[in-house]
C-alpha cells in the first residue's frame, strides 16, 4: 500500500489474550511508520462454563459485573457460538483499570502495538451498580472509564481509540469508531465487513440522504477529536453507497474506514479504496486538525453543502447524481472543491 501512496493508516488487529502472536506482523507496521491497532474490549465477561471458544473472556465472572437495584448481575452482549446464542453479561467500569493494569502491559512485552481500540466502553450508557465490592453512581461510573482511558492514552502512551465517544471522555479518546454512522446497516454489530444492498430506507435516510445529516459532532468537537465511521459500517458496507460516504468524509474532514472482508475483495476494489484514500486525505491532512467554525446548505434541495475550518480552508461537496454549476466552476457529480487559499487547493 506504501507504493500506492497510503503513507498514513491504522492497522487494527484482532483481540483475544494470548490467542494470536502479531509480534512480527506490529513491529512491521511501526517501522513503516503506520499505526499497529489492538482491539480490546473490558466491559464484556461470559460464565465460566461458556462453550470452548478462547475469545470469550471468563475472568471477572460473576465476581467483576454490574449488580442492579434489584440484586441482578447485567446482562450484556448476546454472543453465538457454533449459532448458538451464549448470553454475555457487562463488568462495573469500576474494574475495568485493575483489569487493564494486569493484562495489557504484559500483552505489550511481546507486541508492541502503538494504539488500542476499546470496544464499547463509551458506547454503553452509564451505569449505577449495586454490588457491595465496587458499588458506583453514573458519576464514579464515568470517572472509572476515564481513569481507564487515560492510563491507556497517558501512561501507556499509546493512541486511544474508542466505540463512539462520550464528550466527558474527549481528553483522553484520540478517536471515534461509530460516531459518523447515525444508524448502523442490519446486523453490522456482529457482521463487520460483509457488503450488503442499498435495500435499507432507514439507514438511507439516516446515513446517506442529504436531508437528514447536520455535522453537530464536527461543529463542537472537530478539533479534539477525530470521527470515523461504526465498526461494521466501513466505506464498503453498502457498495451503492460508496462514494457518498468518502463524500460525508471530505465534507467533514474526517477519517475514513476500511473493513473489507477478503483479500480478494480489497484486490477486486483496489482502485475504489485507493483512489477513496487519496481524496479523503487530499482534505483531511489540511483540515483534520482544525475547529469546523461553520456549515451551509449551498442549495435548496441540501444536495450542495459546505464547510468552512478555522484555518481557512472551505470545502464544497455535490452530493447529486449530476454536475452542478458553482462558483464559475463545475462541480462534477459526487465531487468537491477544497480550497485553502489561491494556491492550496484539491477538487
Amino acid at each position: 500500500v506504501k507504493l500506492m501512496g497510503i503513507d498514513k493508516a491504522m492497522w487494527n488487529l484482532t483481540g483475544g489474550w494470548g490467542k494470536h502472536n502479531f509480534s512480527i506482523l506490529i513491529d512491521a507496521i511501526n517501522a513503516s511508520g503506520f499505526l499497529s491497532n489492538r482491539y480490546d474490549i473490558f466491559t464484556d465477561v461470559w460464565p465460566k462454563d461458556h462453550p470452548e471458544w478462547t475469545s470469550y473472556r471468563t475472568e471477572g465472572y460473576p465476581e467483576d459485573v454490574i449488580v442492579d437495584a434489584a440484586g441482578q448481575l447485567k446482562k450484556g452482549w448476546l454472543a453465538y457460538v457454533n449459532s448458538q446464542p451464549f448470553q454475555g453479561y457487562y463488568t462495573c467500569a469500576e474494574t475495568h483499570l485493575a483489569y487493564a493494569k494486569k493484562h495489557v502491559p504484559e500483552d505489550l512485552a511481546t507486541k508492541r502495538y502503538n494504539s488500542l481500540f476499546i470496544d464499547v466502553e463509551l458506547a454503553a450508557s452509564l451505569e449505577e451498580c449495586y454490588s457491595t465490592d465496587h458499588p458506583a453512581t453514573r458519576k464514579q461510573d464515568a470517572d472509572a472509564r476515564n481513569r481507564l482511558l487515560s492510563y491507556i492514552k497517558n501512561d501507556l502512551n499509546l493512541v486511544t481509540g474508542v466505540e463512539e465517544v462520550h464528550d466527558f471522555a474527549m481528553k483522553n479518546a484520540d478517536y471515534g469508531e461509530g460516531t459518523m454512522t447515525i444508524v448502523p446497516a442490519k446486523n453490522a454489530g456482529y457482521d463487520w465487513s460483509q457488503p450488503l444492498a442499498a435495500d435499507d430506507k432507514i439507514y438511507e435516510a439516516q446515513n446517506i440522504s442529504t436531508a437528514m445529516r447536520i455535522p453537530l459532532h464536527c461543529l463542537v468537537y472537530h478539533d479534539v477529536h477525530i470521527p470515523t465511521w461504526y465498526t461494521g459500517d466501513g466505506a464498503s458496507k453498502v457498495p451503492a453507497f460508496w462514494d457518498d460516504k468518502n463524500l460525508w468524509n471530505i465534507l467533514y474532514g474526517t477519517m475514513p474506514l476500511y473493513m473489507p472482508p477478503s483479500k480478494q475483495y480489497w484486490y477486486a476494489n483496489l482502485e475504489k479504496f485507493i483512489s477513496g484514500y487519496h481524496l479523503v486525505t487530499a482534505v483531511t491532512r489540511n483540515v483534520g486538525y482544525s475547529k469546523m467554525t461553520g456549515h451551509q446548505f449551498v442549495s435548496s434541495d441540501r444536495k450542495i453543502q459546505k464547510t468552512t475550518f478555522d484555518n481557512g480552508w472551505n470545502v464544497v461537496a455535490n452530493f447529486d447524481s449530476i454536475p452542478h454549476a458553482w462558483n464559475n466552476m463545475t462541480l462534477a457529480a459526487k465531487g468537491f472543491y477544497a480550497s485553502g487559499g489561491k494556491t492550496d487547493e484539491a477538487f
